[in-house]
């Protein structure tokens, strides 16, 4: 059984992609996963969310 993207996927400039290749290289410092625990929203499907609000 094969993946199925629920949307499809972002056409994203070179710019963009190296926005979130910076907003995640730094989510992964070791200060921001400290206190990454106090980011985390939770939905009633049990989803889970980081706000990242820094990026």
């Amino acid at each position: 059984m094969a993946g199925k993207w629920s949307s499809p996927p972002l056409d994203l400039s070179e710019i963009k992609k190296q926005q979130r290749v910076t907003c995640c290289v730094s989510l992964r410092s070791p200060e921001l996963q400290a206190s990454s625990l106090d980011r985390i929203i939770t939905d009633s499907d049990e989803k889970w969310r980081i706000s990242l609000q820094q990026c």
